[in-house]
């Protein structure tokens, strides 16, 4: 088997950025990819991590059913979801996200922000030859 094009791959300064994030993340929340596994430590599990799993599954029960999650009737008497900056109804990961088991999509948009955010912010300092 010839490792040229894997070598060549190996040596672009992206795939090197993405490989660490990719290893970062793999340290930190790997272990919780194993069936059975809370994905966030137990000190996480504050209201603002069980507000977004409800988002997240408000939005995934509204999409199934092919609809836009304009309001949203569970909170109080009610309060619009899309225009609340923190329910993330319009942000991509959110809806990969919501298209996931709630574990395994958690973990993965962990990880896609943090390969996303690495490969930016590598690029950027590229553009600026830092």
């Amino acid at each position: 088997m010839n490792a040229a094009p894997l070598r060549r791959i190996l040596a672009d300064d992206r795939m090197q950025v993405c490989l660490a994030a990719t290893l970062g993340w793999l340290c930190l929340y790997g272990g919780s990819l194993l069936p059975g596994r809370w994905p966030l430590p137990a000190s996480w599990t504050s209201d603002p991590v069980t507000q977004f799993f409800s988002w997240n599954a408000y939005l995934r029960e509204c999409l199934a059913a092919g609809s836009l999650p304009l309001w949203n009737p569970h909170n109080g008497l009610g309060q619009p979801f899309l225009a609340n900056g923190q329910s993330a109804g319009f942000y991509p990961v959110s809806w990969l996200r919501a298209s996931l088991p709630d574990g395994f999509g958690l973990m993965l948009a962990l990880w896609l922000k943090a390969v996303l955010a690495a490969l930016f912010t590598h690029l950027f300092l590229r553009r600026l030859k830092i």
